[in-house]
Parts: structure tokens; C-alpha cells; sequence
């Protein structure tokens, strides 16, 4: 699978969320093929966040990185967003 780097180059932003067994990496970004790191350090990006309260329980903080997306994107996480072209998800294996 190609990585976020890969993906972004020709000046395209790819924004990653990574969820582990029992913590979400923070929030991270790639632009034309360079890793930009975590978004929260980028004034640009802070009104997308605003008024969000981040030390909260795993599952809400993976539900606040998804409005964030969302805002960023003008597209909140539903069937069509899913079935769009650009989206890259990746899936753990099933058993």
C-alpha cells in the first residue's frame, strides 16, 4: 500500500488518521510527498478544531478526528464519503 507521502505527491494533502489496539495517532498529514506531521502546530488548520476538548475516552477522540476531516473537507463521514474516489482506508484483517 502506498504510503501518505506516495500519495500526495503532485501537490495533493493527504490527512491520516492511524488507530491502534489502544490509542489514535495524532492526526498527521502529507504534502506533495512530504510528511508534514501532526496538523495541530499549523495555524491554518486551527479553526477546524475549534472549541474541541481532546482528553477524552478513545472513541470520542477518534469521533473528533473524523468532524475534523469532515470540516476540512466541507464532508462529514457517510455512505457516499465512503464510496468516494481518493479515499484510502485501510482495514485490519478479518479472522
Amino acid at each position: 500500500m502506498l504510503s501518505a507521502e506516495e500519495l500526495s505527491v503532485g501537490g495533493h494533502r493527504v490527512f491520516q488518521i492511524v488507530k491502534l489496539v489502544e490509542e489514535i495517532e495524532p492526526l498527521t498529514y502529507a504534502i506533495d510527498g512530504v510528511n508534514a506531521g501532526e496538523i495541530f502546530p499549523y495555524e491554518e488548520y486551527s479553526p477546524y478544531w475549534e472549541g474541541m476538548e481532546f482528553d477524552k475516552p478513545l472513541d470520542e477522540e477518534l469521533d473528533q478526528y473524523l468532524v475534523i476531516m469532515g470540516r476540512l473537507t466541507g464532508r462529514f463521514l457517510d455512505r457516499d464519503w465512503l464510496a468516494s474516489p481518493g479515499l484510502l482506508g485501510e482495514l485490519p484483517p478479518t479472522r
